[in-house]
């Protein structure tokens, strides 16, 4: 869910340290770069089904919360309520009407 419906779409801007060619993009130290979350994480190439909804797959290598020394500082308290919320539906799932029966 946080990987389809990320808070920001778009990252923190970074700028290149050394001059690199990327996917056959080339550039030079000092370019600045702008990560679009919202797009890295539907890649097809990482994620087969990136537009779908998948709630049992436990995947973790979307970039909604960043890494390394860039993660947001806020990623464990955001999947705290996601989990709150989602224990939250699934006490009321009766309450709710599919549209796509199983």
């Amino acid at each position: 869910m946080i990987r389809l419906n990320p808070a920001v779409i778009l990252g923190v801007p970074r700028l290149a340290m050394e001059d690199l060619e990327w996917n056959d993009i080339k550039l030079s130290r000092g370019s600045c770069l702008l990560p679009v979350t919202g797009s890295a994480n539907r890649d097809s190439q990482v994620f087969p089904h990136g537009d779908m909804f998948e709630p049992v797959v436990r995947e973790r290598t979307h970039l909604t919360f960043g890494g390394g020394i860039h993660k947001c500082i806020g990623a464990a308290l955001g999947r705290a309520e996601l989990h709150d919320a989602l224990l939250l539906l699934d006490s009321v799932k009766g309450s709710f009407e599919s549209r796509h029966p199983p």
